[in-house]
């Protein structure tokens, strides 16, 4: 990134409040700068400048919601909070370019690290005890498929693709001390990524509400610092997915398709379940060596669906009666 006119020093120095301040607007930050408050717009659309705002369309809203709310394993369920105009929230890229391209926008998601960290205070348990607790159930779960793939291995007359199974899962490694060490530190990490995850507005608006424009923005004076020192922008929007902010909303074409593939794909396993459940028995014990070997296949080390919906889509694809039920009861769900 290319360094602003001023020089690190002066930049401090040209304004003896600037040390004391928490946010500066947009406006006067480009001025301080020596750009135009576009082009610092323009920083935060491309994900390269935090930039916040007053929350002008006030009302309740909750965290963590959807994905966002599984890096929180302390939680039961999501907080509430209501912000209004007082509260200075940041501002997802999408909705920068938002503000870039029409002039305005109404975010009815934002992150707010601060708040969150706030309202984990009141939490029912500490993270240490539920990551114990998860960390027991986990081992405990393996133990017992240990013990139960041992009970079945040891009957006659046993398939010997079953038994090769068997004895894999026996064998398999329960995970040592380093391995705990790394689940812990990724779980952390995870968590640690969460606070940015994005609060979603939960009660009706019926009322116009103000729209949020540039001259609502703001930066804090750590931002101003780095971009003049030219120093890259930390990738914190790494965590964008998480807080089920879509870069652009989805096609009408994208998720046909979408469902399309995912359709041909369960049809294409399904063809195979004979095989298959001489292999995994059944959904459920497939369903914990899934989420065993989750931290294999995913960053967050959990599946994407919980234990419960992943049982009810594996045991469709088992089922001698087709998935066609599975499909037509799953979209009558989402419509």
């Amino acid at each position: 990134m290319t360094n602003f006119p001023l020089q690190p020093a002066s930049l401090l120095e040209s304004d003896k409040f600037l040390g004391m301040m928490k946010f500066v607007r947009l406006s006067k930050a480009a001025e301080m700068l020596g750009c135009t408050k576009d082009q610092l717009l323009h920083f935060g659309a491309l994900g390269l400048l935090e930039v916040f705002a007053p929350v002008l369309a006030a009302g309740e809203f909750a965290w963590p919601t959807g994905q966002g709310s599984s890096a929180f394993i302390d939680l039961d369920q999501p907080f509430e909070r209501y912000f209004d105009a007082s509260c200075r929230v940041g501002i997802f890229p999408q909705d920068l370019a938002r503000i870039e391209a029409v002039g305005w926008v109404v975010p009815w998601r934002f992150y707010a690290p601060d708040y969150a960290r706030d309202v984990m205070q009141h939490a029912p348990r500490t993270f240490e005890e539920s990551l114990a607790e998860k960390n027991k159930a986990r081992l405990d779960k393996i133990s017992q498929t240990k013990a139960n793939a041992l009970t079945e291995l040891k009957r006659e007359g046993l398939d010997e693709a079953r038994a090769d199974y068997l004895r894999y899962i026996i064998n398999a490694q329960v995970g040592d001390a380093e391995f705990e060490k790394m689940l812990n530190k990724g779980a952390l990490q995870f968590r640690e990524n969460g606070f940015r995850s994005a609060w979603v507005r939960v009660d009706s608006q019926d009322e116009p509400v103000e729209q949020t424009t540039i001259d609502h923005l703001f930066v804090t004076p750590d931002e101003l610092v780095r971009l003049q020192e030219g120093l890259p922008q930390t990738p914190i929007f790494s965590a964008v997915e998480l807080a089920g902010v879509p870069a652009r909303p989805e096609h009408g074409n994208t998720a046909s398709n979408a469902r399309k593939r995912f359709e041909t794909l369960l049809a294409a396993v399904w063809l195979y379940r004979k095989e298959i459940r001489e292999l995994v028995k059944d959904a459920r014990a497939w369903t914990h060596d899934l989420e065993v070997r989750a931290p294999e296949l995913w960053k967050s080390g959990v599946p994407p669906f919980e234990t419960r919906g992943v049982e009810d889509l594996l045991r469709s694809v088992l089922s001698d009666k087709g998935i066609e039920k599975w499909l037509q009861r799953k979209s009558e769900n989402t419509e």
